[in-house]
């Protein structure tokens, strides 16, 4: 009796270790295509436009690049552009809600560590130009100027500027999650 007792014990202690299953990090439903040079060099994300989920009058566009093993490296957002709004629009902060803003910022690790944060140069001329919206599909053009946030600086970047220039991007407007 002994005995059955320590096997049923095993038993119990040897299925509670079994492996759980990995979380699969969230992923963006990517559509579209977008480039720009930063700093004169193609740049090449992913790009979609999410709603905003406390107006939904509002949207921000994510561009994200991965590396060649498809680990999140970098990210631009421009957030804040009121949907039905056509033209050239001044992107004008870099995290007031009132305003369309920008910022930028490294990836480390396995895509889950926060790396440089660059706030948008307000002695710049920033601009993100609608030219087409059909539908949930938005069409336009973009061009930024960041400077790396030195609060609390990593320096992965080379640069402590960023120059997004000729950006161009096509991608819907999807509900955020």
């Amino acid at each position: 009796m002994n005995k059955l007792i320590q096997l049923i014990l095993i038993s119990i202690i040897l299925a509670g270790c079994q492996k759980d299953e990995a979380i699969s990090p969230f992923i963006w439903p990517y559509w579209g295509e977008a480039s720009a040079l930063k700093n004169g060099i193609d740049w090449t994300p992913k790009v979609i436009a999410i709603q905003d989920e406390q107006n939904p009058l509002y949207f921000g566009i994510k561009f994200d690049l991965y590396n060649n093993a498809d680990i999140w490296r970098n990210a631009l957002t421009i957030w804040g552009i009121k949907k039905g709004d056509i033209g050239v629009l001044k992107i004008s902060s870099d995290s007031i809600p009132e305003h369309i803003s920008c910022f930028y910022t490294t990836i480390l690790e396995d895509g889950d560590v926060l790396g440089d944060v660059f706030k948008l140069d307000k002695t710049k001329d920033n601009t993100v130009e609608i030219t087409e919206i059909s539908g949930n599909e938005i069409k336009g053009k973009f061009n930024a100027t960041l400077i790396r946030d030195t609060s609390n600086p990593l320096y992965l970047e080379s640069s402590d500027t960023l120059r997004f220039t000729d950006g161009v991007f096509h991608t819907r407007i999807i509900k955020g999650r």
